[in-house]
């Protein structure tokens, strides 16, 4: 009997799985057909566009006719003043169309990069560029939104590569500052629940929680740079690894024994602090505080990066 069962489920599964990517199929082909649409209409539009920048295809949905042209006027102005706000230097615009944001943001940027679907478009934008000299520096390429990100990606890389490491490391950490402060606040709400605690002994619980924090922050803290120097990763992110790992360990042993306090203090159940709460918390706080060290230790590292790449 078990035998049946057991292949009927894996019988059922493979249905399941067969069905799923029968569907991922359908909806991949879909999406090429709406892609391959959306490109014919958007040829045909700028097939009768000048070579200038223009508001040509921006027509109201409601009866067909273009958009008047004051106020596309005030919606241009109004999205390159709020991306002016952002002082941006380096800018990659997916959708470029024409260029009515490029010809007023890129002479402000030392890197401008344009993507669009239509190579219509982008041949009457080059063909503008051209005949002016300050906008030399704009790259255009032919390429889908989806696809855009992809294809920048390599020019980003110097930058990229620089951080990327730290994501290596977020498992290791999000999961020490989690148990920590589970294991703490298991025991408090315990200690609550039969007596042993009381809401005066705070100042000794914290005491008691941040002196074992620091223990066995150090005792992790030394696995970690071992870890990491393993991994050839270097002195640096030796000691981002090791100080993160004590912060985040004393931050979950104390946040965990004085949440269940201070929800009893203003009269909750303790309990509400159990272990998928307190979890999530300490695991966000980790992240914050291994971020805001890396900011700090590795802020030359990303500089050189950032410098190397714009020499």
């Amino acid at each position: 009997m078990s035998s049946f069962l057991a292949v009927r489920v894996s019988t059922e599964r493979s249905q399941h799985s067969a069905r799923f990517y029968r569907r991922v199929a359908e909806l991949g082909t879909r999406a090429a057909e709406a892609l391959a649409d959306w490109k014919t209409v958007y040829e045909k539009t700028y097939s009768a566009a000048g070579a200038a920048p223009s508001f040509v295809g921006w027509n109201s949905s409601y009866d067909g006719r273009p958009i008047p042209q004051e106020q596309m006027q005030e919606w241009l102005q109004g999205t390159v003043q709020r991306l002016r706000a952002l002082k941006p230097r380096r800018v990659l615009e997916i959708g470029c169309g024409v260029g009515l944001i490029l010809q007023q943001l890129a002479p402000e940027c030392e890197e401008y990069r344009g993507t669009d679907i239509s190579d219509e478009a982008l041949q009457r934008l080059r063909s503008w560029l051209s005949t002016r000299p300050e906008l030399q520096h704009v790259q255009l390429e032919t390429c889908a939104a989806a696809e855009a990100a992809v294809s920048q990606a390599g020019h980003y890389d110097t930058v990229i590569q620089a951080v990327a490491k730290l994501s290596y490391y977020v498992p290791l950490l999000i999961s020490t500052g989690g148990n920590s402060g589970s294991q703490s606040a298991s025991l408090i709400i315990r200690g609550l629940a039969v007596g042993e605690v009381k809401l005066s002994d705070w100042w000794r619980i914290a005491g008691r929680e941040l002196a074992q924090g620091v223990v066995l922050g150090l005792i992790l803290a030394a696995v970690g740079v071992v870890r990491v120097t393993m991994w050839g990763d270097g002195p640096r992110f030796a000691l981002l690894i090791g100080s993160t790992l004590i912060s985040i360990v004393v931050m979950g042993c104390v946040v965990g024994s004085m949440l269940p306090l201070a929800l009893r203090r203003a009269g909750f159940d303790p309990a509400t602090s159990s272990t998928p709460f307190i979890a999530s918390l300490v695991d966000v706080l980790g992240i914050i505080i291994y971020f805001n060290i890396a900011q700090l230790l590795l802020s030359e590292v990303i500089q050189s990066a950032v410098t190397s790449h714009h020499p």
